[in-house]
């Protein structure tokens, strides 16, 4: 028997998902590439320059919400909006910890021991609206949750028949996400360069570490944060956008 879905099968799907959006938004292209490397670059910094005289445990947390940062565009480019919501909301939880650990180090132990100590954990660890950054990660940290950790619905939500056809079970119609769905998560990853790596230089600043390797990524991350909002205008505009 000829196997019809396989690993070839999902490849091409995602591959043929990811040249549509890209087709229709090849300026857009740019500025995602330039905040992969400026973001990747910035961590790649801090982990190689200022790794001796930074916490364990932060360079680790960093390097792990980079991750998130970078897998969460990879699954909403493939119209897997729901789970790159999702770890966009990892990703700003973590601002959220990595500011308070900054600011009182003697939690460290109550964060590693944050499943059995719950309660205290939620207590002490709070966004901070005194720093814009993390005031603004907690925006998209409660958008995402909405959207990603209990939405759910948000890939069918933004999606519309691509393809029919029968069986012997009866006639059927598969859904694929829309470029604007997709557009429409676009927007929030962007946002959150800001809210996650503006949020670790005011940790670094907190820290008092600086070096002028690092200084240089901070001042290009203010930029790319400006022309984010450059293109998130132009892709609101586009689609009429007011889901972020």
């Amino acid at each position: 028997m000829e196997q019809e879905y396989s690993l070839e099968t999902i490849r091409y799907r995602l591959n043929k998902r990811y040249d549509s959006f890209f087709e229709e938004h090849s300026d857009s292209k740019i500025i995602i590439d330039a905040n992969l490397a400026i973001s990747k670059g910035y961590i790649s910094t801090i982990t190689q320059v200022l790794g001796g005289q930074i916490d364990i445990d932060f360079l680790l947390l960093i390097q792990k919400q980079h991750d998130y940062f970078e897998s969460s565009l990879i699954l909403m480019l493939h119209g897997q909006l729901d789970e790159a919501l999702a770890l966009l909301r990892m990703a700003t939880e973590l601002s959220r910890d990595l500011l308070v650990l900054s600011k009182k180090p003697e939690l460290k132990e109550l964060w590693k021991s944050r499943e059995s100590e719950y309660f205290k954990y939620k207590k002490k660890f709070k966004f901070d609206q005194h720093y814009a950054a993390n005031s603004f990660a907690q925006s998209i940290y409660k958008l995402t949750s909405k959207f990603g950790v209990h939405g759910h619905m948000t890939s069918f939500a933004n999606s519309n028949p691509i393809n029919e056809f029968q069986s012997s079970n009866g006639d059927f119609v598969e859904m694929g996400v829309t470029n604007k769905g997709i557009a429409n998560c676009l927007t929030i990853w962007l946002m959150s360069l800001f809210a996650i790596y503006i949020n670790i230089v005011d940790c670094l600043n907190i820290l008092n570490i600086e070096s002028p390797a690092t200084n240089e990524f901070h001042a290009m991350l203010a930029n790319l944060s400006e022309q984010n909002d450059g293109i998130i205008k132009h892709l609101k505009e586009q689609y009429d956008i007011k889901f972020a």
